[in-house]
């Protein structure tokens, strides 16, 4: 799931750049790609405990 994010909002930015390889160049790149697995994991997170806090709520009815 993480990684589906990550790919997608890469490619999503890369949209409004204009589709520029100078996009990749730009960055710097360990703060780039640590940005983006930092936000890749974050959402994994929290779709993984909405999932749990679903599941344990339906369980308790």
């Amino acid at each position: 799931m993480a990684l589906a994010f990550i790919v997608l909002f890469l490619v999503f930015k890369w949209v409004i750049e204009g589709f520029k390889w100078s996009f990749f160049q730009r960055q710097d790149p360990l703060l780039f790609y640590g940005t983006l697995i930092a936000a890749g994991l974050v959402y994994g997170f929290m779709v993984t405990y909405g999932k749990f806090w679903k599941r344990f709520k339906e369980s308790d009815r």
